[in-house]
């Protein structure tokens, strides 16, 4: 307690100043003044971000619009902020808008049962061919077919029912090529490898087999989106997208 109080009365004094050598020092930080500065919308697409360049700039910052650039900075798969690249005094820049994609995700990696496995699919994915197959495996799932799956390390096979009393062998695609939604729906969803496991009692995963590649092409075709709705500001240099 007495010390916090020591540093309390001491952050009370004066700063002292001594310059040596041409560079000044001081006994305790100095910190400038909080500028005003304009509040950071909020959106879940990129769209928004588009109309905001377009048509939405304020009177004062309308005045400035041919000189001022804006700058695009794709952050992430699911992540685009918008700044200003005329700095204030603090050198600070102007963050007028943050795109973020937040939508429900799928559980890569977690076990589950058929039913909620097979919703997920439905809601999660693009439709491609082999979650066609995944989706026929996992919709016609004996309770006890994973229990006498064929399993070489690599890819299963696994009892489904084919009618109303028969039953056939299907092998599951692994790696399967799926496109899950993950990043802005404006633009196309990267397909990437997954790996599909099932275990005894109908429980199902998925399991990411990329690498994380897909971030990168991502954020490549929400690049290609801003240079297609912004080509004329993009050639003009009006507008920069990292």
């Amino acid at each position: 307690m007495l010390k916090s109080l020591f540093e309390y009365v001491v952050g009370l004094s004066k700063a002292n100043m001594v310059t040596i050598d041409g560079v000044v020092y001081t006994d305790k930080p100095l910190h400038l003044p909080e500028l005003p500065t304009i509040e950071t919308l909020h959106t879940d697409n990129l769209s928004s971000i588009v109309n905001f360049i377009k048509n939405a700039w304020d009177a004062d910052l309308h005045d400035m619009d041919d000189t001022v650039q804006k700058i695009i900075h794709v952050e992430d798969a699911g992540k685009v902020n918008l700044y200003s690249s005329v700095c204030n005094e603090c050198m600070d820049r102007q963050k007028f808008m943050t795109a973020e994609w937040a939508r429900n995700k799928f559980p890569f990696g977690q076990f589950m049962d058929a039913e909620k496995f097979n919703i997920l699919l439905q809601t999660c994915f693009m439709e491609t061919d082999d979650l066609k197959v995944i989706q026929q495996v996992v919709g016609n799932l004996r309770d006890e077919a994973v229990q006498n799956y064929g399993d070489d390390g690599v890819s299963q096979s696994v009892t489904i029912r084919t009618g109303i009393a028969t039953v056939g062998q299907v092998r599951v695609p692994s790696p399967a090529k799926l496109r899950p939604y993950r990043t802005f729906l404006e633009v196309e969803q990267p397909a990437s490898l997954f790996i599909l496991r099932m275990r005894e009692g109908g429980q199902c995963a998925l399991f990411d087999a990329d690498g994380g590649l897909w971030r990168e092409t991502a954020r490549k075709n929400i690049r290609n989106y801003f240079e297609y709705e912004l080509e004329k500001m993009v050639s003009e240099h009006k507008v920069v997208i990292l």
